[in-house]
């Protein structure tokens, strides 16, 4: 089974609920990976983005915004 098909079962299971859920974007590798793959699983996850006021070094907040987008 392919890393793809390992992340998009686990995805999948995590959203087989009858709750609703949202995800926290950050913009990195692991949040976007997941709000992408459980939109193409045809979810539409509500999502919310924190950040650092420490300067642009620690703003991942265009990266959420691409993926939210």
């Amino acid at each position: 089974m392919s890393l793809l098909e390992l992340i998009t079962t686990a995805v999948a299971d995590a959203l087989d609920r009858p709750e609703p859920i949202g995800a926290v974007l950050s913009g990195g590798i692991d949040s976007s990976t997941i709000v992408c793959v459980a939109r193409s699983l045809g979810y539409d996850l509500p999502t919310f983005t924190g950040y650092y006021d420490e300067g642009s070094a620690y703003d991942e907040r265009p990266y959420a915004r691409l993926v939210a987008g």
